[in-house]
């Protein structure tokens, strides 16, 4: 695989890119050939990958092409946050938390939101990390099951149970006891 100094591919660029489509994101996948499941999750030197800078650029459409050609929204970058995390860490109002919750469900509209990844989360178990209720209920409305457990035996639950108690994680515990 070809990459820059930075550890940058083709995908780590292309989101960044106003021009770049859905279509050239599979053309990059198409020619990568047998590497491209490789490629789809490949971290640069930031630990991020082609959906987390995807999410970062706010790009929809590529972060959706992205998931539905196997990226793993669970693979975290060198400061620990996974792709969602990132589109939740910023200061948001309670407006732009919204619009990103919203974001966040249309990239996984298409997607098996009961998909195993690699650490063996689900997206459930994405949203449950993202400390966000709402994001929470809308994978939960996709039909997320509650009851998968991750590689470590923790369900969507047990890691709500695990985070230091607030308001939100009150709400999340609720939602994952319906």
């Amino acid at each position: 695989m070809i990459t820059d100094d930075e550890g940058n591919t083709a995908l780590h660029f292309a989101p960044q890119k106003i021009w770049c489509t859905a279509q050239d994101i599979i053309e990059i996948i198409k020619v990568s050939g047998p590497q491209a499941n490789q490629l789809i999750n490949l971290k640069n030197k930031e630990g991020r990958t082609a959906l987390a800078i995807a999410v970062l650029f706010d790009r929809l459409v590529i972060a959706q092409t992205l998931l539905k050609n196997g990226a793993d929204p669970t693979i975290p970058d060198n400061t620990k946050r996974i792709p969602f995390q990132w589109a939740m860490y910023d200061q948001l109002t309670s407006e732009s938390i919204q619009a990103m919750i919203q974001s966040i469900l249309t990239m996984i509209q298409n997607i098996n939101v009961n998909h195993k990844y690699s650490d063996g989360s689900t997206l459930l178990h994405c949203a449950v990390k993202c400390r966000r209720n709402g994001l929470v209920k809308g994978v939960l409305d996709r039909g997320a099951d509650c009851t998968i457990e991750d590689n470590d035996g923790n369900t969507a639950l047990d890691l709500a149970k695990q985070m230091k108690p607030s308001s939100d994680v009150k709400k999340i515990i609720k939602l994952l006891q319906q």
